[in-house]
């Protein structure tokens, strides 16, 4: 099954501007067609609104260069107010959506923090991150990759390599090449799975280094390394042709290289992926007020783990466990139901958006999203049989029919639970959203 990430890092604003609605009173004269009348006071209406916005774009920018320009000629080029006035304007151009200016005023206001407070001071941090929102507005993978990678050479000078103070920007950086495998933004995908995984890793190290071994705070680090390594055990070898065609012999180098670790990476990925699993058990079994619902969902996730790998009995017998931990646990049935009375879809990991659901029906679903509704029996080992296809939206594309019947075919299930049993279940019903 083809999945999506979810990952913090990519957000995208969505500016929604609200209607109104013109009330005619009840003795007003109409003539000709209302709806036209109707229709062409609304486009006079948006067409205000849009000269509105421009105009206040145009009076925010006016404001902001007005002081540049009071601080240039009584300060000087170099004044240490400016770069904080420069980056106020560029935050005015990213708001309404002008990154390209945006990213030069930006740039700007990081030459003068260089100048007036070092070429290593970390006051161009919180410009670099500007900065990498709006690449990521406008697309530019490579140049949001290059202030990552410059974001990093900064903390590394400031810091030691143990230093708890480089937690946050390791996280940042990891999911950033994590997102920039799943979506193939960057030249050497894999190279990105290795960096996101020796990123979440040192996090992990570095929160156990200073807080010991069961601090809470090792629970994102260690969900970044499942779902990495989950990545790497899916990972599919580059063929010899794709790095002939490869666009120089330096990137040539670098992929021979990235191939080399991935191969050994993907052969230990199994027993990996079981400490990671067994490691986040013990963080959360270590909190001095325990959630036995995260406690029991880590548990089943390990018994995943093993029939993701075909390894049946034992995946069986963790199904079992995890079922009476939850039975033992939960007096008030709070989460008993909700995660052992019908079939999930796997991988089922935290930060990772499911391309399948179980919806009672599309009534539920938002008018215009793509999806396709399939009946499917679900085997006490996970296997979809039976797979009928109920609906779809549009009603007619058969790509997407095609699509969500191969990606069923090939998906595991975690098989419903009763009793400790894993057990059969038939005509479960699920929505299947295509990319």
């Amino acid at each position: 099954m083809r999945l999506l990430i979810a990952c913090s890092v990519l957000s995208f604003i969505i500016f929604l501007i609200s209607q109104k609605v013109i009330a005619v009173p009840f003795d007003a004269e109409i003539t000709g067609n209302p709806t036209a009348a109707n229709s062409n006071a609304q486009q006079s209406e948006n067409k205000d609104a849009r000269q509105a916005g421009i105009q206040k774009l145009s009076d925010e920018i006016d404001k902001y260069q007005a002081a540049v320009e009071e601080i240039e000629s009584t300060e000087g080029m170099y004044s240490e107010q400016l770069a904080q006035k420069l980056v106020n304007l560029g935050n005015i151009y990213q708001h309404y959506d002008k990154h390209e200016d945006a990213v030069q005023v930006y740039k700007r206001a990081l030459h003068l923090s260089r100048i007036n407070e070092g070429l290593y001071s970390l006051t161009q941090i919180p410009v670099l991150e500007k900065m990498i929102e709006s690449y990521k507005k406008r697309k530019q993978w490579e140049q949001v990759n290059d202030r990552y990678y410059y974001m990093y050479w900064l903390y590394a000078r400031n810091f030691d390599d143990m230093d708890i103070n480089r937690l946050d920007m390791e996280l940042q950086i990891a999911n950033w090449h994590l997102e920039a495998y799943a979506m193939q933004l960057l030249p050497d995908p894999t190279q990105d799975l290795i960096y996101s995984y020796s990123l979440f890793d040192r996090a992990v190290n570095l929160i156990t280094n200073t807080y010991g071994e069961t601090d809470e705070r090792l629970i994102t680090p260690l969900n970044g390394l499942m779902l990495t390594n989950y990545f790497i055990a899916s990972h599919v070898m580059r063929s010899s042709v794709e790095k002939v065609y490869a666009m120089n012999e330096q990137l040539q180098v670098q992929m021979k290289k990235s191939d080399i670790l991935i191969a050994e990476m993907k052969r230990k990925s199994f027993v990996t992926g079981k400490k990671i699993i067994q490691r986040k058990l013990t963080v959360l079994q270590g909190q001095k007020q325990v959630d036995h619902q995260a406690i029991a969902k880590v548990k089943l996730k390990l018994a995943d783990w093993f029939l993701m790998h075909n390894k049946r009995q034992t995946a069986l017998r963790h199904y079992q466990q995890a079922y009476d931990y939850a039975v033992t646990t939960d007096k008030n049935k709070e989460f008993l139901e909700q995660l052992f009375s019908q079939p999930v879809a796997l991988p089922h990991y935290p930060n990772l958006q499911q391309r399948t659901r179980a919806i009672k029906s599309d009534t539920e679903l938002t008018t215009g999203v793509r999806y396709v509704h399939a009946t499917l029996d679900v085997t006490k080992y996970g296997k979809a049989r039976n797979i009928k296809i109920v609906s779809s939206n549009p009603p007619d594309n058969s790509p997407i029919k095609t699509k969500a019947l191969k990606s069923l075919r090939t998906t595991k299930f975690r098989p419903q639970i009763s009793d400790g049993m894993t057990i059969f279940t038939e005509q479960l019903q699920l929505h299947v959203f295509p990319e």
